[in-house]
């Protein structure tokens, strides 16, 4: 009955703690591989906003 509360606190939990040890994260990659996470994960939401997009203008041309 809970479960997405539980998902939801593991989620914002995870989050937390990233963010909170983003500096000794970053210093264990190293800045070259955060520069290419970066650059990957820019690429993914661009293409998850391409999908998004299309979606919302197919959807609106069946309207028509």
């Amino acid at each position: 009955m809970f479960y997405p509360f539980k998902v939801i606190t593991l989620a914002l939990i995870a989050t937390w703690l990233i963010l909170y040890y983003a500096e000794k994260i970053q210093q264990v990659l190293g800045d070259v591989v955060t520069d290419i996470m970066g650059k990957v994960l820019g690429m993914l939401v661009a293409a998850i906003a391409v999908k998004i997009i299309a979606s919302g203008i197919l959807a609106y041309m069946a309207l028509i």
